[in-house]
């Protein structure tokens, strides 16, 4: 785990917060495994407004193994956007939440969609705006072979359970979970978590631009 702040170069802006998560060697029950786990969230506060532009360039996992064959996430690094106009919250930009409408759509229409995963990608956007918070995932989509199936970020195994992957919780800040497994024999596990806060402020200061990472 590692989290720092630092003065920004760009004028108009105060601290860069940057949050990074890391696991190496990854191994879960020889289903789950990977050479790499690395998760990064990086804030830019403004002088001016509260609301920081966010990135998680670096974020990514190396030689993903799952059931024993190896997969490839695909990232949309991108999904949260530019900093929304009017230091409007991320949770109430259009754009941004048609980025994550899209995303839930794209998923539900998956063929052979189990009842299961589909009541994961269930989007209500009156619900986001009254709750503040929006879930979505900075993995839009599962490559290569896999001995289960898979519906955006999320991979079904047979006999084993659901995997999934680059989940991001946006409220004022931003969470980022790289790996969240729900087994019938392990329960609920989640790995590899960084976050970055969404408001204007020193690194520790309440309610300020503070991150912090951890696994």
């Amino acid at each position: 785990m590692h989290v720092a702040g630092t003065r920004s170069t760009k004028t108009g802006y105060g601290v860069v917060t940057l949050a990074t998560a890391v696991i190496s060697g990854l191994n879960i029950d020889d289903m789950v495994a990977a050479n790499l786990a690395f998760a990064q969230v990086s804030t830019e506060h403004p002088l001016a407004g509260h609301v920081p532009p966010v990135t998680f360039l670096g974020t990514r996992f190396e030689n993903l193994r799952i059931a024993g064959r190896e997969v490839e996430a695909v990232f949309d690094l991108g999904i949260c956007g530019q900093r929304p106009e009017g230091d409007r919250p991320y949770v109430k930009d259009q754009a941004f939440l048609g980025r994550v409408a899209q995303q839930y759509e794209q998923a539900r229409e998956a063929p052979g969609l189990s009842e299961s995963v589909r009541g994961q990608y269930h989007w209500d956007s009156s619900a986001a705006a009254q709750t503040g918070k929006v879930e979505c995932s900075l993995v839009s989509s599962v490559g290569k072979e896999s001995s289960g199936s898979s519906y955006g970020h999320i991979v079904e195994v047979p006999g084993f359970g659901t995997v999934s992957l680059g989940e991001l919780t946006v409220t004022r800040a931003f969470n980022l979970t790289m790996l969240t497994i729900e087994s019938p024999r392990r329960g609920r596990l989640r790995g590899v978590h960084a976050m970055g806060n969404g408001n204007s402020g020193g690194p520790g200061s309440t309610g300020g631009s503070g991150g912090n990472g951890g696994h």
